[in-house]
């Protein structure tokens, strides 16, 4: 830390800092004591009415070690902290804020909104301004509210845009029976989804401000709903998404709406939403191709609206410091508070635990120098010892070059189970595939080099394997005279273990490489083990569960939309108003 940012550093809490006087009030406590213990007995007396080492003398160095324990221990609490810069862009030229309030958004899914008028749809313009709105935010919280022929909550109130992006693809026609446009029900839903008082609370309603919502007894409801708004100090903004001379309304299999033979054109009413918006003290806007629209409603409007009381905060971030002095702080208390003894023994402990590390990796040495002077047996029984990823793969390693395939098939499975990295799951893949191959088991080899491919698609030596396994199962599978080496090929076959032309590239005797065909990550132990005991029949029955699942995986469909459909039903607390248009 440079002088320079000493200059920039903060106190989360500075109050705090009074801790570091706890040593001085401590010295008058012992203070006081003596006073009494003077007053209780003389002087020469309190050698005999004091309990031996109740007035033992500490050394000047705790002492002093206790004055910056507490000293370190008060610059911990008090937090103290640098500021970093924030990614944000400064608000207005000024330093970017945050405004707490409570933002609910209302969404027309009528089927007026599917006009074309405005591209490339209304309810799809919609969807999309909304996006760009929860960019935009500086902290609001916000909700989802849909609405038709009856209207329902699709997302609380909530600071996770994500969550609102994934609602808002939800919003549809579909999710209502009844068709039409109830607005009032959609408004009566938001101010009682806005109920805390305490909080600043707004309405944002995007719709194609139909005529036919302000007409007769929805109209009417509508115009309540505003004046419920404008009692609660909730004032109304509204985009209105539609074009001055109306559309016609697309039908989903085919054509267009129709009543009593006419085509219906929703037109909207600008003049009776602009009114319904101004009784709440809120206004409208016209939705455009730029940001002019979310600008008015949102950056002059909304934005402009006083945050919730001690909402309104500078927006920064901070890197941390109050963990170097609260480590170093611990430290003192441990050594200054434990005696000699004890210390000593920390010590001790410390030293064998170092001891028992460098005899691991003695143990690792001469596991892994026994691997490369080809002295197997030896190897494998060293790294069975060790645990962990790279001992199952050097165990594996070893009984692979002793030929014994099944137990190298055990190995390498249980260090598949124990990766954690794609790199790795990579590796034990490879060599499960080179030791399935070598057991005659083609078909799991081949399976194994894929699964190496998944995680590394441009690993060559996986893909010219894989093209050894394939091509002994096209020989098995061919009326040709069969042989154990590659068709067309002469001399030993790839079943004997030998490292010829038609055998897989193996493993590096200095590093063990692999990768399987089959995903064994979400196997067991017990799967694994299997798996290692019986290659041919495990893998067999394991892919055979494999391709079950995936099976039933495909017959699987997202009926997320099905389930918001039940359960906005629960909102639907009254029947539409007789007489309202079905658009």
């Amino acid at each position: 830390m440079n002088m320079a940012e000493l200059l920039q550093l903060e106190w989360r809490a500075p109050a705090w800092g009074l801790i570091a006087l706890m040593p001085l009030l401590f010295a008058l406590l012992a203070r006081w004591r003596k006073q009494q213990w003077n007053r209780y007995a003389e002087p020469h007396l309190q050698a005999w009415a004091l309990r031996q080492g109740a007035a033992r003398q500490h050394s000047p160095w705790r002492m002093a070690g206790q004055w910056f324990f507490w000293l370190l221990l008060a610059c911990a609490l008090a937090g103290p902290r640098l500021p970093l810069e924030t990614p944000l862009e400064p608000l207005q030229g000024a330093q970017q804020t945050r405004h707490d309030m409570d933002l609910m958004i209302v969404l027309d899914v009528s089927p007026s909104m599917a006009a074309v008028d405005v591209a490339p749809s209304r309810l799809a313009r919609a969807k999309l301004k909304l996006q760009d709105l929860a960019a935009r935010l500086h902290g609001e919280r916000i909700g989802l509210i849909a609405f038709s022929g009856e209207a329902g909550l699709l997302l609380p109130l909530t600071r996770d845009t994500q969550v609102f992006d994934a609602s808002l693809a939800l919003a549809n026609a579909k999710l209502f029976d009844d068709h039409g446009s109830y607005l009032a029900a959609a408004l009566d839903l938001a101010r009682r989804n806005l109920a805390d008082k305490k909080r600043s609370r707004a309405v944002l309603l995007l719709s194609d401000i139909d005529a036919n919502s302000l007409s007769g007894a929805a109209g009417n409801a509508a115009i309540n709903a505003a004046r419920a708004l404008e009692a609660a100090h909730i004032p109304l903004y509204i985009l209105a998404v539609a074009s001055d001379g109306g559309a016609a309304i697309p039908l989903a299999e085919g054509g267009t709406l129709q009543q009593d033979g006419v085509q219906v054109t929703s037109r909207p009413d600008r003049a009776g939403f602009q009114a319904l918006a101004g009784i709440s003290g809120g206004s409208m806007a016209q939705v455009s191709n730029g940001d002019a629209d979310l600008n008015a409603l949102y950056q002059r409007g909304i934005l402009s609206l006083p945050a919730s009381k001690g909402g309104l905060d500078k927006t920064r971030t901070w890197r941390e410091l109050f963990t170097y002095p609260l480590a170093l702080a611990l430290l003192l208390l441990l050594v200054n508070y434990l005696r000699w003894s004890r210390r000593g023994a920390l010590i001790a402990a410390a030293v064998v635990a170092s001891s028992g590390a460098q005899a691991d990796d003695a143990a690792w040495r001469e596991a892994h120098q026994a691997y490369t002077q080809q002295q197997y047996l030896v190897a494998q029984q060293l790294y069975r010892q060790l645990a962990g990823f790279d001992a199952r793969m050097g165990e594996g390693a070893a009984a692979y070059r002793r030929k014994d395939y099944a137990y190298a098939n055990q190995q390498f499975t249980l260090a598949l189970l124990q990766a954690t990295q794609a790199n790795q799951r990579a590796d034990a893949l490879f060599n499960l595939g080179d030791s399935y191959f070598y057991a005659g088991n083609a078909i799991a080899a081949a399976d194994a080099f894929e699964g190496v491919l998944h995680y590394r698609p441009n690993d060559q030596r996986a893909k010219e394997n894989l093209g050894r396994a394939r091509g002994k199962l096209v020989l098995r599978n061919s009326t040709a005279p069969q042989q154990d080496g590659v068709l067309g090929r002469k001399g030993r076959g790839l079943g004997d273990g030998e490292a010829n032309a038609d055998s897989p590239l193996g493993m590096k005797p200095d590093k063990d490489e692999t990768r399987p065909m089959v995903d064994f990550n979400s196997l067991d132990a017990e799967n694994a083990k299997r798996l290692g005991v019986s290659a041919r029949a495990g893998i067999s029955e394991l892919e055979a569960n494999r391709r079950a699942a995936l099976k039933k995986l495909d017959l699987l469909s997202d009926k997320r939309a099905e389930m918001f459909k039940e359960v906005l039903k629960q909102d639907a607390t009254r029947e539409p108003p007789a007489g309202m248009s079905p658009w």
